[in-house]
């Protein structure tokens, strides 16, 4: 396995205050060189630009993938303002959801609408 060498202000995006709490763990943040940025404007942060993510190489090209957290009910208009900015075509979910006890929202609704 390979672990990153990172000083302490690699991460500083993620430890900013007014992104502590767009991070489910303040211990796991992203480094700063390595994150996707948010280019549409959004919400009311200061910093619109952070979300918890990282960009990651893949067989093909360098920064083929985004990794990124489930999304917190408060981070939900990043999450998709990430798949928005950075053309993603497809959201591939590893958490289970269905046996966690933090609450998490849905990525879109559940409800199904019958006609009559």
């Amino acid at each position: 396995m390979l672990t990153p060498t990172l000083r302490i202000g690699d991460c500083a995006g993620g430890h900013r205050l007014e992104n502590r709490g767009k991070n489910r763990d303040v211990m796991v943040v992203p480094p700063d060189h390595a994150r996707p940025y948010l280019q549409t404007l959004h919400g009311e942060s200061k910093d619109y630009t952070y979300i918890n993510a990282v960009e990651v190489d893949g067989f093909r090209r360098k920064s083929e993938f985004i990794v990124t957290e489930w999304p917190k009910t408060s981070t939900l208009d990043s999450f998709w303002t990430l798949v928005f900015d950075h053309s993603c075509h497809t959201i591939v979910n590893l958490s289970n959801q269905g046996h966690s006890r933090v609450s998490s929202p849905f990525l879109w609704i559940m409800t199904v609408i019958r006609s009559h």
